[in-house]
């Protein structure tokens, strides 16, 4: 037996290489086409996405309501006063998008049979109109008693809206969501109009750094943040003199929950915050 020499190493046998991983077998042509066209569709679903407000405590409401249009929840962002509310759903699909994706072939049958259509309604008005060229003309027909109804009277414009005189406002004052679709067309038609109602104060915070000025949301019935019916109400950047208090009893202070018949001027609505924004008039202490 020899010996090597010092500092030589001793030759090692290489290690034996690693197995080989087994290799999946290669998908067929119907379950490569299957898999492409599920990518596809996966990859053309498109959604589109809304943003409300909800006033705090009113979350649920709201959620149930566009979750009723078809909407899906997906997030919320909670604020002081309210609550930003995200949701989305699925686009719905366009014909010439639908179109696009169909195969050549049925494609071009699709427009064939569009044309054949056409030509068909064509010729059928032309001779329709050849065969009845010589007909006589029929007499004209006699003019018959208007039976539409009548037009609802409107309030004169120089009174004041109240859940009394006119059937709108008093149906404003009775929606159940305050982002409901029937505030705005009323803002649109009664915008600069006066309105009366009774109401309660909901909330009140300082509007911005001013510690004397405040953002008042305002509530048409008399349960303040309990309030669960009507729009949202709100003076915005106004201070305790601007709501002309008048009373037997004024007080030196107002706050949230405190009842009052609101006289005030329809100034916007705002549908991203869901206020119907309002210029003080007068309050009476109720």
């Amino acid at each position: 037996m020899s010996i090597p020499p010092p500092g030589y190493e001793t030759p090692q046998a290489s290690p034996p290489p690693p197995p080989r991983a087994p290799q999946e077998a290669p998908l067929g042509h119907e379950n490569a086409t299957a898999q492409t066209e599920s990518r596809q569709a996966d990859d053309n679903v498109q959604h589109e996405f809304k943003s409300v407000q909800a006033l705090r405590g009113r979350e649920s409401s709201a959620k149930a309501k566009w979750q009723e249009q078809g909407w899906e929840f997906v997030s919320e962002n909670r604020g002081t006063l309210r609550t930003e509310l995200h949701f989305r759903r699925v686009k719905p699909k366009t014909f010439v998008a639908a179109f696009r994706r169909l195969q050549p072939k049925t494609q071009l049958a699709l427009v064939a049979s569009g044309a054949l259509i056409l030509v068909a309604g064509v010729i059928g008005i032309v001779v329709g109109t050849q065969s009845g060229g010589d007909t006589p003309n029929p007499s004209a027909p006699q003019t018959t008693a208007s039976t539409a109804p009548p037009a609802e009277p409107r309030p004169n414009d120089a009174q004041v809206l109240t859940a009394e005189n006119s059937d709108e406002f008093a149906a404003l004052l009775a929606v159940s969501d305050p982002c409901d679709e029937t505030i705005a067309p009323f803002v649109a038609k009664y915008s600069g109009r006066t309105i009366e109602f009774d109401g309660s104060i909901a909330d009140m915070a300082n509007h911005g750094d001013y510690d004397t000025r405040y953002d008042i949301l305002v509530a048409p019935v008399s349960k303040g943040s309990e309030s669960t019916v009507g729009p949202a109400f709100k003076f915005g950047d106004v201070n305790v003199f601007d709501l002309n208090l008048t009373g037997t009893e004024i007080p030196d202070y107002v706050g949230e929950g405190d009842r009052f018949r609101f006289v005030a001027q329809v100034v916007e609505y705002n549908p991203t915050g869901c206020l119907l924004l309002l210029a003080p008039v007068s309050s009476t202490v109720r």
